[in-house]
């Protein structure tokens, strides 16, 4: 299964897919992206410009991706549990590593958050790092996201056009 697709959109309607399993493979591929995209930027005479990527729909008002994969808070989480949450949400279903929840979520130590029994159901732990279990993903979704306003929509100003029967 693919965890990432890195698109990079080119003018000329040319849009190049990569795609990758982890953030370790990215990082011991990343020499020959590197390559490909020199590549296409001479070939095509453009400069390419990379794009984070994008946070599921549930929370994208709560956070977003900015560069290099860094996860930013839009809002910020009422309590540590909600950053933590909502960190391994964004980069599902990627496990983090204690030391990049921390970084990610600004709660110096997530640990007692992820093992202790008040929170042990939504937290699972694989050998790579930290996820969600399915009770996590439902609490972020029905409970976590909810919490957290989303922004009024916005009509569009201007002149509508009046109904003359």
């Amino acid at each position: 299964m693919v965890a990432f697709e890195l698109l990079v959109s080119l003018s000329n309607n040319v849009t190049l897919k990569i795609s990758f399993e982890n953030l370790k493979e990215a990082e011991e591929r990343f020499g020959e992206y590197e390559s490909i995209l020199k590549l296409v930027s001479e070939k095509l005479g453009e400069t390419v410009k990379l794009e984070p990527r994008s946070v599921k729909p549930t929370i994208d008002h709560v956070c977003r991706f900015i560069r290099e994969n860094q996860l930013e808070f839009l809002q910020s989480p009422r309590q540590a549990v909600d950053a933590i949450g909502l960190v391994l949400y964004a980069y599902d279903p990627v496990g983090l590593k204690t030391a990049d929840i921390a970084k990610y979520s600004k709660v110096a130590n997530p640990s007692p958050y992820l093992t202790g029994k008040d929170y042990r159901e939504y937290f699972i732990e694989d050998g790579e790092g930290y996820g969600l279990s399915i009770k996590g993903h439902q609490w972020i979704e029905s409970v976590v996201a909810k919490d957290y306003p989303k922004p009024p929509v916005e009509k569009p100003s201007g002149d509508e056009p009046s109904n003359l029967g």
